[in-house]
Parts: structure tokens; C-alpha cells; sequence
């Protein structure tokens, strides 16, 4: 089978990956893209691509192993240990030393880098070698060095070296000054292809809606259709590696607007642009939609010389509040205060709203006490 007939969308990346083997001289390339954009796909189109005229390394980076120093460039060179032999006494003392196999002082990312070069050198005196390495960020820092440091000096070696890194997390790959080549979300053209790939019988409906939530991911184009078939979107608990994907986008969001995530949730509505409560610059939700209201609300029509548009109220409790000079407020959610007027009407402000005498609306009229006067508009409070 063709290498890359299984992979959708991604034919301009194929051809760099094709120029980056074809190239005479060693190199480095780092693959970057969000969680489950199709990283690691590339990486084995390329190892596809590769196995005839390369000896393939693969290591993939363990977020479990990120805190013991050397561990990734462990796993990376441990096909290639049993060529220590062919190594000077000084290179082979710094690999023990890393590797915990001799006592001593830990040697520098230089002197271990340049064993490392030549340990690759005697590896690819008889052929190419292609080292591949997946979820780059989760190698120790120690280990990231060294391959910067090598990935640095591959020209005029036989050696290529392959890295896949995640965009939305952190890493010592962001300065170690390599090329790179990054991923972006799939276009809607080639996510409905790879959805009608993948998923052939989907109704009209589930199909929309994975395509709008998918985004572009990849991972989610392939994993999300049998949770949305099944009970709608939500309803069902998602896969580990969904809640990561979808994690890291609400993380990556401005505070305020996370939430209005959350209180759009809790209403069972979408959240709106946050209004006042989003400070200059915070990122809005793309679908616009009403501001969040408790689901007991109902809007109550102000009346035609009133111009603050529609007022929200909860229902007239049974008992009447009691008469106070000031308004009683009771904490009832986040940014919001209950203000308990003299009438039977609950009405909500936000939190921070102080009265300075007993709450009128602003279209009712209060009667002047002097005799005979006409009523005036009472201005309002605050």
C-alpha cells in the first residue's frame, strides 16, 4: 500500500518530508501541531518512506520519565549501545556516567553531545539513519539539550533526526533554534473527507456536528463520531485523549471566558460575549448567543418611556420581603447579587451594585409632597 494513501489533507507536508529524506546531508526537522493533529501519522509516512534506503530508530517521550535526567536520550540511543564498543575510553566513560553506570561527575551537554555525534557517525558508516522521535515535549531537559545540540551539527553526516513536538505544551524544543514544520487543523474539505473515510455511515446530523466540534483535529474527526451517534454531543463521557484535546482549548482561554463556559454549562445554554464582564481584549466565543440567566428567569417588557431594554426577574415569592431602608443582598451565584426591593418582585444586579436609598425602577413616577405639584421622575439611584 502506498505510505500515504491512508493520510487525508496533508500532501503539502508529505512532499517537505519526501525533500527532507531525499537530501544528501544529515539534518533535523521538528514536527509541531496540537494534540492530535497528526503528528505522529507523518512520523510513520516517513519511517514508510524511509525503510528501504535508512536504518529507522524510533523513541517515543514519556511524560512519567520527563524529571530523570537522561532517560529520553537513553531510550533514543539504546539500539546503538552495543556500538559503545567502537568508541574512545573518554566517550564511552561520559555514556556511563549519564546512564548511571559509573560513578562520577555528570559530564556537559558539550562533551556528551560530541560522543553522541560520534556514536551516530560510527552508526551510519554503513547506511543512513533516520531517528525518529515522538512527543518530544515530554523529555527531561538534560536529554533535550543534547539533541538540540546535535540536531545542530548534522550536516555533512548521514544522519537525519525527526521530532514531533505539541504546540500547547511548553518544552526546551521551542529554543533550540531547529527548523520546523508546523501543523495546522485540517480544512473542511479534507476533515469531511477523512470523516467519510473513517465513518461512512453517519446521519447528516452527527455528521455536522463532529465536523463543528472536531474543528480540524484529526484525532477528534476519528474518536468523536460514536459518543455524538450515540447520545448527542456532551452527553456521555469522552475518551481520555478527547479530554485532553478539549482540555488544552479551554485551558489556552482567557479567564473570563471560561467563565462564561462554565455558566453557560451550568444553564444548559451557550454563553454569549460576556458583555461588561469581559475586560478589553479577552478572546469572545465565536457563536454569539444571550447572556447567561438563571433558567427560572423570564423577561419582563419595560414599559414605552423606559429605554434599558428588557428587564430580567425571578418569580414574586410567596411572602413579601421585608421593608428595609437598603436593599438586602444575598450571595446567589458567581458576578451575580440578589436585591430584595419593598414590592414582591425579586430583582437581580450584579454583584458590587449599592444602593443609596430604597430601589425605584427608572420609568416609575414618584409623587412630589408639596400639594398640587406635578409628579417629577425620581432619577436613578447609584
Amino acid at each position: 500500500m502506498n505510505p500515504g494513501q491512508a493520510i487525508v489533507g496533508r500532501d503539502g507536508e508529505r512532499e517537505k518530508l519526501s525533500a527532507f529524506l531525499a537530501a544528501p546531508q544529515g539534518q533535523a526537522l521538528v514536527l509541531r501541531g496540537e494534540t492530535g493533529v497528526g503528528k505522529s501519522a507523518l512520523l510513520d509516512h516517513a519511517a514508510a518512506l524511509a525503510t528501504p534506503a535508512h536504518d529507522v530508530i524510533r523513541a517515543a517521550g514519556v511524560e512519567a520519565e520527563s524529571e530523570l535526567p537522561y532517560a529520553g536520550l537513553h531510550q533514543l540511543l539504546h539500539p546503538l549501545l552495543p556500538r559503545l564498543s567502537g568508541l574512545d575510553d573518554g566517550h564511552r566513560a561520559a555514556f556511563d556516567v549519564a546512564f548511571g553506570l559509573r560513578q562520577g561527575g555528570t559530564p556537559s551537554v558539550m562533551s556528551l553531545g560530541i560522543a553522541v555525534l560520534d556514536l551516530l557517525s560510527l552508526a551510519s558508516s554503513g547506511g543512513p539513519l533516520l531517528l525518529l522521535l515522538d512527543d518530544g515535549q515530554w523529555l527531561d531537559a538534560s536529554s533535550i539539550e543534547v539533541c538540540g545540540f546535535v540536531g545542530r551539527r548534522l550536516a555533512g553526516s548521514a544522519v537525519k533526526m525527526l521530532i514531533a513536538v505539541r504546540s500547547d505544551v511548553g518544552s526546551r524544543f521551542d529554543t533550540a533554534a531547529l527548523p520546523e514544520l508546523t501543523l495546522p487543523p485540517l480544512p473542511d474539505e479534507a476533515a469531511g473527507r477523512l470523516l467519510d473515510l473513517r465513518h461512512p455511515g453517519l446521519s447528516p446530523r452527527t455528521r455536522r456536528l463532529v465536523l463543528e466540534h472536531a474543528m480540524g483535529n484529526a484525532l477528534a474527526l476519528v474518536e468523536l463520531p460514536p459518543y455524538v451517534e450515540a447520545a448527542g454531543f456532551g452527553s456521555v463521557p469522552l475518551s481520555r485523549r478527547l479530554q485532553h484535546v478539549y482540555g488544552l482549548r479551554i485551558e489556552r482561554l482567557a479567564a473570563p471566558v471560561r467563565e462564561e463556559l462554565l455558566r453557560g454549562a451550568l444553564d444548559g445554554v451557550g454563553a454569549g460575549q460576556g458583555g461588561n464582564r469581559s475586560p478589553a481584549g479577552a478572546t469572545a466565543c465565536a457563536t454569539p448567543a444571550r447572556r447567561w440567566r438563571p433558567a427560572c428567569w423570564t423577561p419582563i417588557p419595560p414599559p414605552a418611556s423606559s429605554s434599558s431594554g428588557t428587564r430580567w426577574s425571578a418569580p414574586p415569592s410567596s411572602s413579601s420581603p421585608r421593608r428595609t431602608s437598603a436593599a438586602r443582598r444575598t450571595r446567589t451565584s458567581p458576578g451575580c447579587t440578589r436585591a430584595r426591593s419593598s414590592g414582591t418582585r425579586v430583582t437581580w444586579r450584579p454583584r458590587g451594585w449599592t444602593p443609596t436609598r430604597r430601589w425605584r425602577p427608572r420609568w416609575r413616577r414618584r409623587p412630589s409632597r408639596r400639594p398640587g405639584a406635578a409628579a417629577r421622575w425620581r432619577p436613578w439611584p447609584g
